[in-house]
């Protein structure tokens, strides 16, 4: 006799939950699974008698997915199927995977792994039975198809739109997956088109976003923008609360239309790993409650691990057109199609963070040293937490002393800072440390002599949804009338030759400065100051009706509403454009213009 233990993970939880849940062992032939001989949360115990010695018996798990309900944006449930077929043989070992049909024909299903096997000696074969363990994967389910494509009618179905649109634009690589073990509940992962379908492992970046109190549980309830908007790079058909029209650099050095999210542009890091040519698969996690969980403590491996499962398990596309049964939708994997057998596992692990992402990416770090390979860190800042910390700890891991504890290909350290706000703070743990570290940009100067940085706030084009001007720099005085000056009749002036300080210069007071503002680059102060919002796009060109208006006009927004950037060139609802640059801008390398994350993965070791 056989004794077959099938176990699986998170029984706890809810995805898994019996209503949610079936698994069955089917004996050759048959339509009704066997009878386990004892079942409790989290495993099922099968006893399989020698009759059944050289015959082929059928796992079957199913998971139906219950997306939360919102009416119109989800399609409610969606399965999860598994299926492995084991024979059992009458020698040890005693149980061998046997797929004859579907995807899998002749390898083990992704999700399934036989854990060990003991069979009795031959002393007591009569008395005592062989015995297997099989596991069964499911922390991870593909949800990204309980998003439908009906066109939004509201800002929240618009950003669902906007997922699954940026999802097909990229041949579905962008795929939203269900944590089923607790926080963080959902994760966008996006595999590149440059990994190899044969590929046995796979180099992973997790990236770490800016946090807020949103509980991200379901598919159909979370707060999809924060993830969409490092991802992709939306158009403005279906926008999402978006206040300004500019336009900046794409990491391939073209000019394009964009539009900024809450005066927070889209960074675009689906097509920035395009252009970089790595083979890599991206990880963002969804924070919960203002945190990320599990994901930024020793976990992240093993979570990491079991995201790969899933993506090389698949998920359900929707054909374009019916296929052969009539059937609408096709199981998609981009990882280890062809591969000999079915795990993928994780050749070079790199963890990011942009501001208080930041910390969540030093978190992740500390407790992973020694299979984390690369550090980039973007802006890093929150309250207490300081990047200048970590110093030593980052000297030591990036002279190799804290590799190969758990098994991951760790060589070869990495370390990127990218500063904005905190560029100082960048470049002091850059000076403190040895090793392969890069800091970028170079020094405070770029942010006002760069014409990278002043392409990012300037066009001449009108928006043509609006037929109003889009935003654009203004004049420095002396210097020839800028459309926007010309409209406004606001100039700039640098106070000081060092351009650290400028004076605005408003209609009615002409030569005389009304305001002037410190550590502020003009291509800055062109776009956070209230008349560019107030006058400019609201079609008003008499401006304030008094100096005073405009002086404390000029003094909310100078002083920027986030305590923790104050220096920062604010914008209205607390976004920053010279801390927000790390995250989206870049500059020009070797004569491209290269955004940042192109820069870091470029110069990594994937």
């Amino acid at each position: 006799m056989l004794r077959l233990t099938i176990v699986w993970n998170h029984a706890d939880s809810a995805v898994l939950s019996n209503d949610n849940l079936t698994v069955g062992l089917f004996a050759p032939g048959e339509r009704r699974p066997m009878t386990a001989a004892s079942q409790r949360p989290g495993s099922a115990v099968f006893d399989l008698d020698d009759a059944l010695n050289g015959q082929t018996v059928t796992l079957r798990a199913q998971v139906i997915y219950n997306t939360g309900g919102v009416a119109g944006n989800t399609q409610g449930t969606m399965p999860v199927s598994v299926e492995q077929g084991f024979q059992i043989n009458p020698q040890s070992p005693r149980l061998t995977y046997n797929n004859t049909t579907g995807r899998w024909v002749g390898r083990r299903h992704p999700r399934v792994v036989i854990e060990n096997q003991t069979a009795p000696d031959e002393a007591h074969r009569d008395r005592e039975a062989a015995t297997a363990r099989v596991r069964l994967n499911l922390d991870f389910l593909d949800v990204t198809n309980c998003i439908t494509a009906t066109a939004p009618t509201s800002d929240y179905e618009r950003t669902l739109w906007h997922v699954r649109e940026q999802s097909r634009s990229h041949g579905n690589r962008l795929r939203i997956l269900r944590h089923a073990g607790g926080s963080p509940h959902l994760w966008a992962a996006y595999v590149s088109s440059h990994v190899r379908s044969n590929a046995t492992s796979v180099g992973v970046l997790v990236f770490f976003t800016p946090t807020h109190p949103d509980a991200n549980v379901e598919v159909a309830t979370a707060n999809h923008q924060t993830p969409l908007r490092y991802l992709s790079n939306r158009q403005p058909t279906y926008s999402v609360g978006y206040t300004q029209h500019g336009r900046w650099r794409q990491p391939d050095g073209t000019i394009m239309e964009g539009w900024n999210l809450g005066w927070t542009p889209d960074c675009r890091y689906m097509d920035q790993i395009e252009f970089s040519r790595k083979p890599l698969v991206l990880l963002i996690p969804y924070y919960s409650g203002g945190r990320f969980g599990n994901a930024s403590s020793q976990q992240l491996i093993q979570m990491v691990r079991s995201a790969l499962t899933c993506l090389v398990a698949g998920g359900p596309v929707e054909r374009d057109t019916p296929g052969p049964d009539g059937e609408h939708e096709q199981t998609v994997t981009f990882l280890g199609q062809t591969s000999s057998g079915s795990a993928v596992g994780i050749s070079r692990l790199a963890v990011a963070g942009f501001s208080r992402g930041g910390k969540f990416a030093t978190d992740a770090w500390q407790a992973n040293k020694g299979s984390v390979s690369e550090v980039y860190l973007m802006d890093p800042a929150t309250g207490g937490y300081s990047v200048t910390n970590y110093t030593g700890e980052f000297s030591s891991w990036l002279q190799g002393q804290n590799r190969d504890r758990r098994g991951v290909v760790s060589s070869g350290e990495r370390l990127r800072l990218l500063g904005g706000d905190y560029l100082d703070q960048c470049r002091q743990v850059a000076s403190g440390v040895s090793g392969n570290v890069e800091v970028r940009p170079a020094s405070e100067d770029f942010f006002y002599t760069s014409n990278d940085y002043r392409t990012m706030f300037a066009t001449n084009t009108t928006e043509a949804a609006t037929n109003r001007p889009t935003l654009q720099l203004l004049s420095d005085l002396g210097s020839p009338i800028s459309p926007l000056s010309a409209r406004t009749g606001i100039q700039i002036h640098r106070a000081h030759s060092t351009g650290r300080q400028l004076a605005i210069v408003a209609p009615g007071i002409a030569g005389q400065p009304w305001a002037l503002v410190p550590n502020h680059s003009e291509a800055e102060l062109a776009t956070f100051v209230g008349f560019a919002r107030g006058w400019f796009l609201n079609g008003r060109n008499d401006g304030l009706a008094t100096r005073s208006q405009f002086m404390q006009l000029v003094s909310n927004v100078s002083n920027e509403q986030d305590r923790e950037h104050p220096n920062a060139v604010g914008a209205p609802g607390g976004y920053p454009r010279r801390h927000q640059w790390p995250a989206f801008g870049g500059e020009t390398i070797n004569g491209s213009f290269t955004g940042y994350l192109r820069f870091c993965l470029q110069t990594s070791g994937f």
